[in-house]
Parts: C-alpha cells; sequence; structure tokens
C-alpha cells in the first residue's frame, strides 16, 4: 500500500499503486501507523513532487517558476510549447489550458511562501 498525501503532505488515504488517482480513506490508528512510516515531505519534496494537472505531476520549484514565467508571452501569442518540470515530468500548455493550469499550479506554488 502508498500513502496518499494531501498539499501539505499529510496521509490523508492509501492506495496499491504509486501512479493511481484512486484511493480509500483509513481510520486515525492506521493514518498514524502510516505517518510513522513515511514522515512528511519536506518543503523541497513537496515542490518537487508537484501537483496533479491533467494526469501530470508538475513541479513547482523555483526553476520551473522561472520557466513557465519565460514562455507565458508565447502561449499568449497562441502557441503550445512541450514544458519539461524539474521532476522530469512533461506537459503540453496550450492557449487553451494555461488559464486552468495556472489556477492550478500557482496557489500551489504560492503554498510554499510565508503570507504577510
Amino acid at each position: 500500500m502508498y500513502p496518499v498525501r494531501d498539499e501539505q503532505g499529510k496521509i490523508i488515504g492509501e492506495t496499491r499503486s504509486p501512479n493511481s488517482q484512486t484511493s480509500k480513506k483509513i481510520d486515525e490508528a492506521s493514518q498514524e501507523w502510516l505517518e510513522y512510516l513515511n514522515p512528511p515531505l519536506t518543503d523541497v519534496e513537496l515542490k518537487l513532487t508537484g501537483i496533479l494537472f491533467e494526469g501530470i505531476m508538475c513541479s513547482a520549484t523555483a526553476q520551473d517558476m522561472w520557466g513557465l514565467a519565460s514562455i507565458k508571452d508565447w502561449i499568449a501569442l497562441g502557441n503550445s510549447t512541450n514544458f519539461k518540470f524539474d521532476n522530469g515530468n512533461t506537459l503540453i500548455l496550450t492557449p487553451t489550458n494555461v488559464a486552468a493550469f495556472e489556477a492550478t499550479w500557482v496557489p500551489f506554488r504560492q503554498s510554499f511562501f510565508e503570507v504577510v
């Protein structure tokens, strides 16, 4: 069994496959045991693991942030690009999906910064 974590790294369920998007909820005792066996991820690990968008885990490192910023105008001009994230995954960003991507990715990336 593999742990399923929320955006803060807390185990919220378990699954039989590391790549599965389905999971079952677990009871509190099982959750504590899984937390012991699988300590919470560090911010660096969470950034590299990333957030799921269109079936792709999109990392959220500084390198990703700068890369995405550098292609924003290109996509705004109506072009598409195959963006490679720091975690090695790639996602085709298009004028059609970029707004939904930003609505998912930007809050995840922002979650690593202190709110002032």
